[in-house]
């Protein structure tokens, strides 16, 4: 509590300090943690009966289930992949079962000699847990060892499986089956493979998880009586502390521990409760999350078991090892042998059945990708008639509301905090009252001279702007210069000036994790990052709707990337929104299919709302707005070009389906001229063009990677040894070259720290993308770092071509391609604006090889911006 007050009293000094930074608004964090409490106190009483218990037992887990979007358990197929002796132990490596054609994997601990079935547990691991971890082995081995069977599933992020982490977040959520369900769904699945096995005794099966994976324990027995006993380690919590903490920096969690909405039906005490009276072991408490929780869930399961008159069915362990269950080996195995697995019968039924594989899939990715392929196909199927349109629009409507709660919030007033003038605009500060308790600092640009009353435009800024980007800042200047009164709503933003920080400036993430704290609180409360984006755009719009210097029927929502992903949602939402821009469009399914998987951190946020495609696609969400006007407008830097093919698709037939096809306009980035601007009828489809003008960048010189005003000294180079890196992003635009016919002549990086990287190689390298991977097509003559600045070099291709274009991308190794690796040479420094990726072509990152030919894959991202470029030329 200390901490949260003290975080709020640092805000509201710097806030003071300076108007820019959003004083009188309420910091996020500190919002979410108080609608956390607030839902939690809402909660009903716990039953005081046994029967009025078990009934709301059945009405927890049947949402439970439904919330976790479980599958249906089908026919058990299971492999040993391998097996090896460990002095008196087997270790084999299994294969199980999970859905459709994907498998499960995980590793079986167990006695060489066994008397007869042994009963088992179930290990679902904490954050991107394997056996092999010090977390987890010694423990497992000392179970083993005192006769239990442990099945220690792989997170699906580790191992074979290997899902990217923050893409899988947001895939699985979008889809209707989260993260904590997938994860849910291994462990009732490694159930049902247990009970396959004759060493096994089905009778006496249980679950034990560390951390996170003790919530998941927790979940799975609520839902699967068939685990007899639950053992949970430093992990033992509520939603409601856990929220609050991570919002207040007071702990840190994976995403994937949440679930979404969840505070408003129940917590996890409840669903703890759900295990009674089978017996549980607590150890640890509550681990490295605040003590709070643990109490209020053990709490919880005292008075539930007390009224079974089963409370020495729990057993709680003191303890501080919060990331190592080894601590804890002893005791949990003398608890098992003399209180649990005695009081367990032996089972009498043969082993369930189970067949070999013909073949085994362990992507969890590729199953969530064909399910998304199979809602947007059963839907772009349909015949489209005004009718089944209209239906479904009010049924994404109908869906929507709900999840921005726009009939729940309570706007507190707007607060007018500074105004300054600044040539031939105004600029206003402002805290727009969102929801009881949070007001979002925004910005209002309106022309200084006075008379007819003006058009408006709500700017939102994409994931990694704020009002202080400068582009957000030159896109309201020049819109209020022309007329129009202009709001930017400052969302919650990894931008270093953001008025909402989710970037720390004084503890930088080093994988650029930011945005991974909004999202576990933000749904755990029912306030998505996309939704609630969405309502601080519609308070912007009624702020704009309120001044009577404004056209109320003239107002429009504009944005790029995201921004217009929210712009669309909120038009969706009040009819009053005369129009919308939006630049950089796509559907779900093309940013699942083809941005996600790279998508390896939470440096920004993505563009979906929780359950979304089991409703529609991204598509109708943008012609829902017909037939009021629209923009839409593609970016050749942005987005995969076929979701925007999609959206324009669909938008262009349902504005000709309600005969508004003169309201519609699909764009290219080089189609927004002033011609064109000034083409327009006058009203509300020129105010769109003007605005979508403005947020559409200069597309980048063809050829080209990098600018040459980039290329300059930043505090770092890389320490780690031979590294192959892939320009990605630099200042926002996605760095493929662009064109054909290109060659790559010279290539240029800044080093002037001297001595200390002098000597070092570094080596060009041309990329081509295909599928997920890159194919390495071009090796330049590597170069030695003089340490003196700026140094430029012919690409000279030692092996391959130094032709480029669509498709290609440059990178470096750090080390020369044809010796040994160093450390790096190319200066850096932190940009949310920026992403740059590590390639590897066997799992590792340091100490690649450079071979001509081979295809290299993503193995992690980073938002920096490097002071390297290349250029290319048309011979």
């Amino acid at each position: 509590m200390l901490r949260t007050i003290l975080v709020g009293l640092v805000f509201f000094l710097v806030t003071s300090a300076d108007p820019a930074a959003g004083q009188e608004a309420t910091p996020v964090w500190e919002y979410l943690g108080q609608r956390a409490a607030r839902l939690a106190a809402q909660l009903p009483p716990l039953p005081e009966s046994t029967d009025a218990w078990d009934k709301q037992r059945a009405e927890l887990a049947g949402r439970l289930g439904t919330e976790l979007g479980l599958l249906e358990r089908e026919p058990m197929q299971a492999s040993v992949l391998g097996s090896q002796s460990a002095g008196d132990l087997v270790i084999e490596e299994v294969a199980f079962h999970w859905a459709e054609s994907v498998f499960a994997c995980g590793t079986v601990i167990r006695r060489q000699q066994a008397d007869g079935p042994q009963p088992a547990v179930v290990v679902t691991p904490d954050w991107l847990g394997h056996y092999t971890f010090r977390a987890y082995r010694s423990f497992v081995e000392h179970l083993a060892r005192d006769g239990m069977l442990v099945l220690v599933i792989d997170d699906p992020r580790t191992g074979r499986r290997q899902a990217s982490y923050a893409g899988l977040y947001a895939t699985a959520a979008a889809a209707g089956m989260p993260t904590v369900g997938i994860q849910v769904f291994d462990a009732l699945r490694a159930l049902d493979y247990l009970q396959t096995r004759a060493d096994v005794d089905a009778a006496k099966i249980g679950i034990a998880g560390l951390g996170e994976g003790a919530l998941r324990a927790y979940l799975s027995a609520a839902l699967e009586p068939r685990f007899q006993f639950v053992i949970a380690v430093a992990g033992t919590t509520t939603y409601q502390t856990l929220a609050q903490a991570v919002a207040a920096e007071q702990a840190t969690a994976n995403p994937s521990a949440f679930l979404a909405g969840i505070l408003s039906w129940t917590d996890m005490d409840r669903l703890a409760a759900c295990v009674v009276p089978r017996p549980i072991l607590i150890a640890g408490g509550a681990g490295r999350w605040p003590a709070a929780g643990g109490d209020a869930v053990l709490n919880t399961l005292r008075t539930v078991y007390g009224l079974y008159q089963a409370e020495d069915r729990i057993r709680v362990l003191p303890g501080e090892a919060v990331d190592d269950m080894t601590p804890y080996a002893d005791a949990v195995a003398s608890w098992l042998k003399t209180e649990v697995l005695p009081a367990l019968k032996n089972s009498t039924a043969a082993p369930a059945a189970c067949s070999q594989p013909a073949e085994l899939d362990f992507r969890v990715w590729g199953y969530l990708q064909r399910r998304i392929e199979s809602k947007v196909a059963s839907r772009h199927n349909e015949p489209l008639t005004q009718a089944a349109w209209t239906a479904h629009r009010q049924a994404i409507v109908a869906w929507l509301r709900p999840i921005v709660g726009v009939d729940s919030l309570s706007p507190l007033d707007d607060k007018s905090l500074a105004t300054e003038e600044s040539g031939d605009v105004v600029i206003e500060r402002l805290a727009l009252g969102v929801d009881e308790a949070f007001r979002c600092p925004a910005v209002l640009v309106r022309p200084a001279a006075g008379g007819e009353k003006c058009a408006g435009v709500v700017l939102s800024h994409d994931d990694r702007q704020s009002y202080a980007a400068a582009r957000i800042t030159e896109a309201a200047r020049r819109l209020a210069a022309a007329g129009y009164w202009v709001i930017v709503p400052e969302h919650a933003s990894v931008h270093p000036q953001s008025s909402q920080p989710l970037a720390d400036a004084e503890t930088p993430s080093f994988y650029g994790d930011e945005a991974s704290r909004l999202y576990g609180p933000a749904d755990a409360v029912g306030r998505p990052p996309l939704a609630w984006r969405i309502a601080e755009s519609l308070a912007a719009f009624r702020h704009l709707a309120g001044r009577g210097q404004v056209d109320a029927g003239q107002i429009v929502m504009a944005g790029a990337g995201l921004g217009g992903v929210d712009a669309s949602l909120a038009a969706l939402l009040d009819e009053r929104i005369a129009g919308v821009a939006a630049v950089d469009v796509t559907t779900w399914r093309d940013w699942s299919l083809n941005v996600a998987p790279r998508e390896l951190h939470f440096f920004h946020l993505m563009p979906y709302l929780p359950s979304l495609l089991t409703v529609t696609d991204l598509d109708c969400v943008y012609a829902a707005i017909a037939p009021r006007p629209s923009v839409i407008v593609r970016l050749t830097d942005g987005w995969p070009r076929s979701g925007f093919e999609q959206v324009a698709a669909r938008a262009v037939a349902v504005y000709g389906l309600l005969q508004a096809e003169d309201a519609l306009q699909t764009l290219g980035p080089r189609d927004l001229t002033d011609e064109r601007e000034a083409a327009a009828p006058a009203g509300v489809r020129r105010q769109l063009l003007a605005a979508a003008r403005t947020l559409v960048p200069t597309p980048p010189t063809p050829g080209l990677v990098g600018t040459l005003d980039e290329l300059k000294s930043r505090a770092t180079v890389d320490s780690a040894s031979g590294l192959i890196w892939l320009v990605a992003e630099m200042s926002g635009y996605e760095q493929e070259f662009a064109g054909d016919g290109y060659r790559l002549q010279t290539w240029s990086f800044f080093n002037d720290n001297r001595d200390a990287q002098k000597g070092r190689s570094v080596t060009p390298l041309i990329f081509r993308k295909q599928g997920e991977g890159y194919e390495l097509t071009g090796i330049g003559k590597a170069r030695t770092n003089a340490g003196t600045g700026l140094q430029t070099f012919e690409f000279e291709p030692a092996a391959g071509t130094d032709v480029v274009g669509d498709g290609h991308y440059f990178g470096w190794y750090d080390g020369d391609a044809a010796g040994p690796p160093n450390a790096g040479v190319v200066e850096f420094g932190p940009a949310p604006d920026a992403r740059m990726t590590i390639l590897t072509g066997d799992g590792q990152m340091g100490g690649q090889r450079v071979e001509l030919g081979k295809s290299y894959r993503t193995q992690a991202e980073f938002p920096r911006q490097y002071s390297i470029m290349a250029v290319s030329k048309k011979p």
